[in-house]
C-alpha cells in the first residue's frame, strides 16, 4: 500500500498544508519533464554521466532513466546509494527535473540527509513536490541507505474530477480548466479578478479550451463560503449560466463587504439586485438550502475524492496548473500535454 505524504509546495493559496515552505517560483521555464531529453542532460554536464544500458550513471554509482512520451521527457527513475555525493546529485537531479532548481534541490537534499531513515522499510511513499509525485522506496537500517526515486508529473484521473454546469468555452475542447474555488479565498478573488480573465481572453479565445468553475468553501476557515456558493447556485438557478458568472465576479469584487456578516442573506440578495439580476425567488432559494446538498457534494469531492487541501486549486486535464498566476504556466503545460500525445 502506497503512503502519502505532504512535502514540498509554495504558500500561495488558502488552507495549504505545509511540510516545507519555498520562495514563490514565477514559472516552470526550466522544467525539463515535457521536454527532449537533451535539455535535462544538459543541465547534469558538470556530473560527468556515463551512458549505460538501462539509461545513465554517475561514477558514485547512482543511476537514472528517462520514461520519454512523444519525444518528451515524460518520468524518471533513479536508485543508488545516499552517501553524500548521491545526495547532491539527485537533488540537483529533482530540481532540473521538475524546473524549480535550487528552490527544490536543497530541501531535499536536506530531506535526505536528516529525514530519509523516517522512510526506510516503509515501502513506496508518495512524496507531494507542487504538481509532481515523488516515489522514494528506501531500504537499509543504517545510513547511507538504498533508495529507488520515481519523479513523474501527478495526475488525476479524468473520471474522478465531478462534472458542473459553471463552464465558459466549448463541451468538446480538448484542454480543460479546472478551478476549485472558495468565493471567501482572499486568493480566489486575486484569480478570479486577475488572472482568470487573462485567461478569458487569451485561452478561451483559441476554441479548444474550456474553463470550469467546482465549489470548494473552506468551511473551517471561512464562515460564509458555503453560503455564497448556494446563493450563486440560486442565481444560477433565476438567470441561467451567464448570470452565474455576472454575480460570480460580484462576489468576489465584493468581498471584503460579506465575509465577516453574521448572516449575509440579505447581502446577498441586495447584491444580485444590485447587478440586475433576478431576485424574485433568491432569499427563499437560500433560506430553504435548496443546493446545500450539491455544494456539499462538491466539497466533498474536491476534499476527499481529489484530496484538495487549499483554494484555488487549478487544473489542465488531469494535471494541476502549479502557477495558477501566470498564463505562461498555462501554456506551457498545454504544450507538455501535446508533447506527449494526449490533446
Amino acid at each position: 500500500m502506497v503512503k502519502a505524504m505532504t512535502f514540498l509546495t509554495l504558500n500561495r493559496n488558502c488552507l495549504q498544508a505545509l511540510f516545507f515552505i519555498l520562495p514563490l517560483v514565477s514559472s516552470l521555464a526550466w522544467a525539463q519533464i515535457g521536454q527532449p531529453p537533451e535539455m535535462l542532460l544538459s543541465q547534469l554536464e558538470n556530473a560527468r554521466l556515463v551512458e549505460t544500458v538501462l539509461g545513465y550513471s554517475t561514477l558514485d554509482g547512482f543511476s537514472f532513466d528517462l520514461d520519454e512520451r512523444g519525444g518528451a521527457v515524460y518520468a524518471l527513475e533513479g536508485r543508488g546509494k545516499l552517501n553524500e555525493a548521491n545526495i547532491e546529485f539527485s537533488g540537483n537531479l529533482l530540481g532540473a527535473a521538475t524546473g524549480y532548481g535550487e528552490a527544490i534541490s536543497e530541501p531535499v537534499k536536506t530531506f535526505f540527509r536528516d529525514r530519509i531513515g523516517e522512510l526506510a522499510g516503509a515501502g513506496p511513499t508518495d512524496l507531494a513536490i507542487e504538481q509532481y509525485t515523488l516515489s522514494v522506496d528506501v531500504s537499509g537500517e543504517v545510513a547511507p541507505y538504498e533508495v529507488r526515486l520515481e519523479l513523474s508529473l501527478t495526475e488525476i484521473a479524468e473520471d474522478l474530477f465531478p462534472t458542473t454546469e459553471r463552464v465558459l468555452g466549448p463541451e468538446d475542447a480538448s484542454f480543460v480548466i479546472r478551478e476549485f474555488s472558495d468565493f471567501q479565498c482572499p486568493f480566489c478573488a486575486q484569480y478570479a479578478l486577475g488572472p482568470l480573465t487573462v485567461i478569458k481572453d487569451e485561452l478561451l479565445s483559441q476554441g479548444d479550451v474550456r474553463f470550469e468553475f467546482h465549489h470548494f468553501p473552506l468551511i473551517t476557515i471561512h464562515a460564509n463560503a458555503f453560503e455564497a456558493s448556494e446563493a450563486s447556485e440560486c442565481v444560477a438557478a433565476s438567470n441561467g449560466n451567464d448570470g452565474f458568472w455576472t454575480y460570480h465576479d460580484a462576489l468576489f469584487q465584493r468581498q471584503a463587504a460579506w465575509q465577516s456578516l453574521e448572516d449575509p442573506t440579505d447581502y446577498f440578495v441586495q447584491l444580485a439586485q444590485d447587478e440586475g439580476l433576478n431576485v424574485d425567488t433568491l432569499a427563499s432559494c437560500i433560506e430553504e438550502r435548496e443546493f446545500a446538498v450539491a455544494v456539499d457534494d462538491a466539497y466533498n469531492t474536491a476534499g476527499e475524492t481529489l484530496g484538495l487541501r487549499g483554494t484555488p486549486s487549478v487544473f489542465i486535464n488531469g494535471y494541476r496548473v502549479a502557477n495558477f498566476g501566470d498564463l505562461q504556466s498555462y501554456r506551457d503545460l498545454i504544450a507538455m500535454l501535446e508533447a506527449f500525445g494526449e490533446e
